[in-house]
This record gives C-alpha cells, sequence and structure tokens, in this order.
C-alpha cells in the first residue's frame, strides 16, 4: 500500500490559447520537486509518442528564438487511453492551427 501511495502522481494539462503547460507533480510534494514544462504554444512544431515499457513518453519539439529546435520529453504513465487521445486530440488542434498560421504569414 506504501509503494502505491509513493508512485502517486498528478498530471495537469492546460491551454489558454496562447501558453501550453504540462505538470506532473506528487500531491505531497513540494513544487520544487515537480516537472512542468511551460513554453507559448505557437513554438510547438511537432510531438510524438512513443510506447515505454512504463507505459507513454510524449515527445515535444519546440521552435526555439535562434531557429534551433528543442525537445522535450514527459512520461504519460498515469493517464488512461481516454485521457490520452483528447491530450493527442488538443495538441493536434495547436499544430494544424500552427501550421495554417505559418502558411498564410
Amino acid at each position: 500500500m506504501i509503494l502505491i501511495f509513493i508512485n502517486i502522481r498528478t498530471f495537469t494539462f492546460e491551454y489558454s490559447g496562447e501558453v501550453i503547460s504540462i505538470k506532473i507533480f506528487h500531491p505531497l510534494e513540494n513544487e520544487l520537486y515537480s516537472r512542468s514544462i511551460e513554453f507559448p504554444s505557437r513554438k510547438l512544431k511537432n510531438f510524438a509518442i512513443v510506447k515505454k515499457i512504463q507505459g507513454y513518453e510524449m515527445v515535444f519539439t519546440i521552435k526555439s528564438y535562434r531557429k534551433k529546435e528543442i525537445k522535450e520529453k514527459v512520461l504519460l504513465k498515469w493517464l488512461n487511453p481516454q485521457q490520452l487521445n483528447n491530450l493527442i486530440q488538443s495538441l493536434e488542434k495547436i499544430k494544424t492551427d500552427n501550421d495554417n498560421n505559418a502558411e498564410s504569414t
């Protein structure tokens, strides 16, 4: 029972229209030990989901100011298939909007 409690994590995904924010933390831990990624949504170039032994891993490709690409990885072992599907749909919409905005400029 103690091992289950230690492995509990909270996953949050927020998209405000301008910023994508992902946070993973233990409910009783200090926020200093949590994992978080936050970046402007227009900088999302691509994302991929890789099946791992311990769950899924999402890899974000983010455009930087110097025209380089940054890769950020997030482990998604606490999401059920429906939650994972909702996350993918949200990110696909953001990526499509970014592609359409890039074509129009």
